[in-house]
């Protein structure tokens, strides 16, 4: 909260604050004049208050008359300054919510990749939409409308304590009191719903994105009725939680409404019930229950808001810490270009790229999935990984784009370590197109021109990457050329189209470090050969490490490095990969 703007605090301050004032001077006044006017109505004469000022002096319906006037009026003004302040209280609250939304997307992208390997990525989708506007909902609006109906309230108070004396204050006592002990008694189970909500709105989260992504399989396997069941049984569970959430902030009110109308009723025949003065019972009982039932109507209202705000934010405080530990994330540079962060030019090395003595294990693993990796990469070589499935070759090229940090050991350029504060700066010197890419649901042109904006995009270099990644004839073909929309992750695309234009995205960037982590593993030989041929054209000191098991992109290599259970067990150039006498020809014979 401390981040936000300064115009947040000044708009309520400014504006929902003094309307809120207004509002509780306007009901003053209506609390005043009702009693006046009911006093009129059973025939009491009505003194002038305001010295100087003649305005009762007449017969009694003109003093009714005069009084239902000024009522009128004050009512009317009296909506409009609740229009407003509820417009601003509104406003606010959907401008906090922005900048809380923007905070927590600021701290999520920036987070290392470390981070989401060990979060699902369907978990902070969903919980990151829904407690955003918790947020909002539980805390920001209920808070702005707990200080508006304080104000209101005590406005209301103070025209009762002063029209009505002692009565009243005892009342409006007795009123608080009782909300205090219900609430004291709903609150724990509205907090068990929050919580029960919160976990199962993960699971619905969780279950309905693996049924979106697995419908091919689903429909194969006839599994339908299997994830039918699950999605019912969680709903089943979340139903009586969801339906409590809902009701549990509204008992306090529903209750305290008939008691406060028993009561008032009951501190009014009180002097009657205990006294003999039945003559003036009338007279005196009507303009009393009159005025607290006109307080009532207007003190209903700020008293609903105040009790289901206090309610809400105290059982809504489950799903409030869920959404603030995001906003509790450190600060990390990753993503964006920091302001003191050196250029591509400046960071890349000259000579070489090393890894030394790398050992790195998983977050929750026990096992390393790489031991004492050494392996050498020169400037402006093409270096391939090769190996079985689960070696340890992805893990090399995450530790080579910084995405994942050593447990030990370092990464060199130039046999200087890599420090923290310079991953922004190597990234930028990085591209990448591995075997889980993901394509935006957008046109060919953004998805090449992956987060330039249209301004930043140069379309030679758009052309000149769609060249190298042999995709000048399918947009040529496409009804909209580069404009045409490829949907939800290339779904309009197949296997070999979309593998294309990742390698596009990659080529474009026109980086001087490039990783393809199988990346030509869905192409045919002829295309595959040609997009190898093209990193010459991309790129003259493009360093590129390829990993891939077919011997035709193994022969477009400068050296190999063979990676079996974590660690390089054989290394060499493609002629001794033919060499059935050494380590590596060994491997492949094998």
């Amino acid at each position: 909260m401390k981040t936000l703007p300064k115009s947040r605090l000044n708009t309520f301050a400014w504006k929902i604050v003094p309307f809120s004032i207004v509002g509780g001077i306007i009901d003053i006044g209506i609390v005043a004049l009702s009693s006046r006017l009911a006093g009129s109505l059973v025939g009491k004469e009505l003194n002038d208050l305001i010295p100087g000022l003649n305005v009762f002096n007449n017969s009694i319906e003109e003093q009714a008359i005069i009084l239902v006037c000024l009522f009128v009026i004050l009512s009317w003004l009296g909506s409009f300054a609740k229009i407003f302040r509820l417009m601003f209280i509104e406003s606010l609250t959907a401008q906090i919510w922005r900048d809380i939304s923007n905070g927590i997307l600021f701290k999520l992208i920036g987070q290392p990749y470390n981070y989401f390997l060990t979060t699902k990525s369907s978990s902070i989708s969903s919980q990151i939409l829904a407690n955003m506007q918790n947020i909002a909902d539980l805390i920001i609006r209920p808070i702005l409308l707990m200080i508006t109906s304080i104000i209101l309230i005590c406005s209301v108070s103070l025209a009762l304590s002063l029209v009505l004396g002692l009565r009243a204050i005892i009342l409006l006592l007795f009123l608080a009191i009782s909300f205090f002990i219900l609430s004291s008694f709903v609150v724990p189970y509205l907090r068990i719903s929050s919580l029960q909500n919160v976990r199962l709105n993960a699971k619905f989260s969780s279950l309905l994105n693996q049924i979106l992504l697995s419908i091919r399989d689903i429909h194969l396997t006839q599994s339908r009725d299997y994830f039918e069941s699950k999605f019912v049984l969680i709903g089943k569970s979340a139903q009586r939680f969801q339906w409590r959430a809902k009701l549990l902030p509204d008992v306090p009110r529903i209750v305290i409404e008939p008691l406060a109308i028993s009561f008032i009723f009951l501190v009014a025949l009180m002097p009657y019930i205990y006294g003999s003065d039945y003559q003036n019972l009338a007279s005196n009982l009507i303009p009393f229950v009159a005025t607290f039932i006109v307080s009532l109507v207007k003190l209903t209202p700020p008293l609903q808001d105040l009790f289901r705000s206090i309610t809400t934010v105290r059982g809504g405080l489950p799903e409030i810490d869920a959404a603030l530990l995001y906003l509790e994330l450190n600060d990390s540079n990753r993503g964006f270009i920091p302001s003191t962060s050196l250029s591509p030019d400046g960071i890349f090395p000259r000579r070489e790229i090393s890894l030394v003595k790398i050992n790195y294990k998983y977050p929750g693993s026990n096992n390393y999935a790489l031991k004492a990796i050494s392996i050498n990469l020169p400037v402006g070589s093409r270096i391939a990984l090769m190996g079985p499935t689960g070696s340890g070759k992805s893990t090399i090229s995450n530790i080579l784009l910084a995405h994942l940090q050593p447990t030990s050991g370092q990464m060199r350029l130039d046999g200087e370590p890599l420090d923290d504060n310079e991953i922004s700066s190597w990234q930028r010197c990085c591209s990448e197109v591995s075997q889980d890419f993901t394509l935006i649901d957008s046109s060919v042109l953004e998805n090449i021109a992956f987060g330039c904006r249209p301004d930043e995009v140069d379309l030679d270099d758009v052309l000149e990457a769609i060249s190298a990644a042999q995709l000048t004839d399918l947009i040529e073909e496409m009804p909209y050329g580069l404009n045409t929309l490829i949907g939800e992750n290339g779904l309009n695309l197949s296997g070999g189209q979309r593998q294309r234009l990742a390698l596009a995205r990659a080529f474009y960037r026109n980086t001087k470090f490039l990783i393809l982590d199988e990346a030509t593993s869905a192409l045919d030989q002829k295309t595959e050969t040609e997009i190898i041929n093209s990193l010459k054209i991309i790129g003259r000191r493009c360093t590129t490490v390829v990993i891939a098991h077919r011997l035709n992109t193994l022969s477009k290599c400068d050296f190999i490095y063979e990676i079996k259970d974590g660690e390089v067990i054989s290394s060499g150039t493609y002629q001794d990969l033919c060499n059935p006498e050494h380590p590596l020809g060994i491997s492949v014979k094998v």
